[in-house]
């Protein structure tokens, strides 16, 4: 009894793997690194960026409405790459942070499916071969009949099975794969432009040095966008492979009346079997 309770309880939660939590650590890291870069940056205003172009650049006081057009660039350059970044990861990235999937999980499923589950099925239905379902020719009478008509729906159920078996395996590992590629794109696209913004704090500021954040971002989002354009495609065709195995799981072709093939009552009445001349 308590067994039979178990299993109706069904398969508890698998807990988050630690490869899934270690690059949602990396991410996370990455991308407060790059707020603390730009909150270094952005803490310098008009006024201090017209000193430092006069030090670094200029070699002196000389001052004038056109440098500080010039610095006002640079910060405007400063804030719309800050503005642009906060943006993507606010509407790409944050909200998946937060259920950031497990690929390595999906891959253990799928593993442990085809171990238990896909092959084992996969095995029997390769033993109804044409001389596996051939009926000795000795064998006569009512049986005979019933269970020569029984062997084609116990085959056809039995590739049924074995469909069902053999395409869950690869949606779940090529869910697993989408997942992945998401995250390591976005783990790279985060650790370039970390570096970029590493490598101008690093240098004398100057009008072209600053420039260099906006680059970095721009490249950023291009690639945030991408990868998840890419995951929502995959999304969309898993979906729709999903749906179409959901259909084939509560068809009744294979499956009359939703339960494995029955043979006649005739099969059981041994006492009709006939038989015919031995070989």
């Amino acid at each position: 009894m308590v067994a039979r309770e178990e299993r109706l309880s069904g398969p508890q939660p698998m807990e988050r793997s630690e490869e899934s939590k270690d690059l949602e650590e990396k991410i996370r890291n990455a991308l407060g690194k790059i707020e603390e870069c730009f909150a270094r940056l952005l803490d310098l205003d008009v006024d201090d960026l017209v000193l430092i172009f006069v030090g670094n650049v200029f070699g002196g006081p000389l001052g004038g409405l056109w440098l500080r057009e010039l610095a006002e660039r640079c910060r405007n350059s400063l804030h719309t790459a800050y503005q642009a970044y906060k943006e993507t990861c606010d509407k790409h990235i944050n909200p998946f942070l937060t259920n950031i999937g497990d690929p390595w999980q999906l891959d253990a499923a799928a593993s442990a499916w085809s171990a238990k589950i896909g092959g084992p099925v996969s095995k029997q239905a390769s033993l109804f071969t044409p001389n596996s379902m051939e009926i000795i020719d000795y064998w006569t009478g009512d049986a005979k009949e019933a269970y020569d008509a029984f062997l084609p729906t116990q085959y056809a159920a039995i590739e049924y099975v074995s469909s069902l078996a053999n395409e869950l395996n690869p949606l779940l590992t090529q869910c697993a794969s989408a997942i992945n590629r998401f995250w390591f794109d976005i783990e790279r696209a985060a650790a370039t432009a970390l570096a970029e913004l590493i490598m101008v704090l690093n240098r004398s500021f100057t009008p072209d040095i600053l420039m260099v954040p906006g680059e970095a971002i721009q490249t950023f989002v291009n690639s945030v966008l991408n990868a998840r354009e890419a995951v929502k495609t995959a999304a969309e065709e898993f979906t729709q492979t999903a749906a179409n195995l959901e259909k084939l799981l509560h068809s009744n072709v294979a499956l009359p009346r939703g339960h494995w093939p029955r043979p006649k009552s005739a099969i059981y009445d041994m006492e009709r079997w006939g038989t015919g001349e031995g070989r």
